[in-house]
């Protein structure tokens, strides 16, 4: 795991941070379907993930800031399989992987210093693949698929507006 993150102040009214981060993962598994028959095969989970981000912290005025982020994230999942009996399995190289992007922007105002109002806006997209999705198909007049996770990324866009008071 690495991760690095920095803070500049570049001047009185401006702050810049950014961050960049990596790890991975890897996980050996027997797996068993029944605890008196010895496992059939080791699992072999991969997964290597990275995120980056920026922020920028502009104070306008004494009364007015604005806020703005960006970040970006990414997870590279596998699996692969190990026979201990002869079976032949395929190795999974879509397991979990996704992409996530995040875009926020506020403008906070200062009322008093105890009030302040923040006008925002958040954008959000996820691309997700797995193979327990790749090629889904909603079967109409069975059990097994209702649709209910047969498309798990979106795109999102959000505005708000917040009262906050401190005490």
């Amino acid at each position: 795991r690495v991760y690095a993150d920095f803070t500049w102040r570049a001047a009185q009214a401006l702050v810049l941070n950014g961050f960049v981060g990596f790890e991975t993962t890897k996980i050996d598994a027997n797996k068993r379907l029944n605890n008196l028959i010895p496992p059939s095969r080791v699992e072999t989970t991969n997964d290597d993930f990275w995120t980056y981000g920026l922020a920028a912290n502009i104070a306008a005025t004494d009364k007015l800031t604005f806020n703005l982020s960006w970040q970006y994230q990414e997870s590279d999942g596998a699996l692969d399989f190990t026979s201990l009996d002869g079976t032949t399995f395929v190795n999974i190289t879509e397991a979990d992987d996704y992409t996530k992007k995040t875009l926020e922007a506020k403008a906070i105002y200062a009322v008093d210093p105890k009030l302040k109002m923040t006008l925002g806006y958040l954008y959000e997209k996820l691309e997700y693949s797995d193979i327990n999705y790749a090629n889904y198909a909603n079967v109409v007049g069975t059990s097994f698929y209702s649709g209910l996770y047969a498309d798990p990324a979106y795109e999102a866009n959000v505005g708000y507006l917040m009262v906050s008071y401190g005490f």
